[in-house]
């Protein structure tokens, strides 16, 4: 080979080599910029996942009311369950008591039972309220759970810092 065939060669390979520099080159740009869009999404992910935790510690205190709304509906019931209790005291009272005319021992009983029908009521209607605030609660979580699961997937399923 002679010395013109080699300076040839090694022209040609210094431009196979400035050609594959060039090529890194873009492909470490390209890189750069794939990179810092993650960067961004992962910026966006971690907002995102900040604002999930607060609307969960809302969401928490929430649950943290309705749990005490429901102790004292529970502490109501007992309240009514104990009414219920004197009303049955207090009749069997008026009904061993002789002097009591029948008229108002009837019109005592319909008056202690309509307050503790009333009590009763009341009562279940709070506890249905409470049931479907309790309800209404664990959609909410579910929904930000599923809301939290879709933003580390998206993520490509590593977690979030």
């Amino acid at each position: 080979m002679t010395t013109g065939q080699r300076l040839d060669r090694f022209e040609d390979e210094l431009a196979d080599v400035k050609q594959l520099l060039g090529s890194a080159a873009r492909y470490a740009e390209s890189a750069n910029r794939g990179l810092d869009r993650l960067t961004a999404k992962i910026d966006d992910l971690t907002v995102a996942a900040s604002h999930t935790q607060t609307k969960i510690d809302e969401l928490t205190e929430v649950q943290a009311r309705t749990q005490t709304q429901i102790n004292d509906l529970t502490v109501a019931a007992s309240r009514t369950q104990t009414q219920l209790d004197q009303l049955t005291q207090v009749a069997s009272r008026l009904d061993r008591d002789a002097q009591a005319s029948a008229a108002d021992f009837a019109h005592r009983i319909v008056e202690l039972w309509e307050e503790a029908e009333r009590d009763r009521a009341k009562a279940d209607e709070d506890r249905a309220k409470a049931d479907e605030d309790r309800a209404f609660m664990r959609g909410l979580q579910t929904e930000n759970r599923r809301i939290l699961d879709y933003l580390i997937n998206r993520n490509g399923g590593s977690n979030l810092p």
